[in-house]
């Protein structure tokens, strides 16, 4: 019995040093072994701690952070997104144009006419409904053009004229094709519309000829044209039909690539030529012009009010 009372004390001793030598000296504690079906087995309620997401507390509480998320989020959706419900923009336009004039006679091929293509510009502002429906009016700045050709032996005499230029649409769209791109705001449109062109009946320019045809070996006849043009008294009426294509450059600007078809609604320009052989009566022809062609336009477009 005293030895093993001996054994007790040299032992706790050396327990107590080295824990005083040893200060980081740390006794082994107990572990838990999982076995399978203690690690299959589903957390309970009290088992696990709540997780407090306090984002939607930041963005409450402070309001710079939540304009700068709204911000982000109308950056995100962008002019074409379907969660719009309506944008509202203007664009600037600048359009290659071809017009032809409507001749009813050629007077025995002394006389004819050719389209005229020329450069213009246009200015609008419009609507887009759910990234599905659109209403626009246009200013069109594109001089219409009648263009007279006189035969003159191998040297033909061109006569060109022109209207002020100004016309007024007012154009309805809708988008073609499946919504599963609207995000990227890039899509094809069609349109139609109607328009007016602004006359004012002032007389533009009035001309005579007169030239010799020869009949026979020795006998010749002596022709005289009289030309006289001016614009329509009464406002005309010009119809559209158009299709374009809209490509996004940022979060509120658009490139727009168009072509359009014209047909007129009545004369803008006219020309009456007169012509009259010696001895027989007068014999009037018209050339007339309002807009029947096509137009190719690109178009910048930006977007100044979005709603979600």
């Amino acid at each position: 019995m005293r030895y093993l009372f001996f054994l007790l004390f040299l032992f706790g001793r050396q327990a107590v040093a080295q824990t005083v030598l040893n200060p980081d000296y740390t006794p082994p504690t107990a572990t838990t072994l999982l076995t399978p079906a203690d690690s299959l087995r589903p957390a309970r309620a009290d088992d696990v701690l709540p997780v407090v997401n306090d984002s939607l507390d930041r963005i409450q509480a402070d309001p710079e952070l939540s304009n700068r998320r709204q911000r982000t989020r109308q950056v995100l959706l962008g002019p074409g997104s379907d969660h719009n419900r309506e944008r509202w923009y203007v664009s600037l336009e600048g359009t290659i144009r071809g017009n032809s004039s409507l001749l009813n006679s050629t007077l025995n091929g002394l006389i004819s006419t050719q389209g005229t293509t020329k450069f213009g510009a246009g200015a609008s502002a419009g609507v887009v409904l759910g990234e599905r429906w659109g209403a626009e009016i246009a200013y069109v700045y594109q001089p219409l053009h009648n263009t007279l050709i006189l035969a003159n032996g191998r040297s033909p005499i061109t006569l060109r004229y022109a209207n002020s230029g100004t016309s007024f649409l007012l154009r309805g769209k809708v988008r073609v094709g499946g919504r599963s791109k609207l995000s990227n705001g890039s899509g094809f449109w069609i349109s139609g519309g109607l328009g007016v062109v602004p006359n004012n009946g002032q007389s533009l320019d009035s001309l005579a000829f007169r030239g010799i045809i020869q009949r026979r070996r020795n006998t010749a006849d002596t022709v005289r044209l009289a030309i006289d043009t001016y614009q329509n008294k009464r406002w005309s009426g010009l119809a559209e039909l158009g299709a374009e294509y809209v490509a996004r450059l940022g979060a509120r600007t658009e490139l727009v690539i168009s072509l359009r078809w014209y047909r007129s609604m009545g004369y803008s320009l006219r020309t009456d030529v007169s012509y009259t052989v010696t001895g027989t009566e007068p014999t009037v022809a018209t050339l007339s012009s309002g807009g029947n062609g096509w137009g190719f336009g690109i178009v910048w477009r930006y977007n100044y009010g979005l709603k979600h």
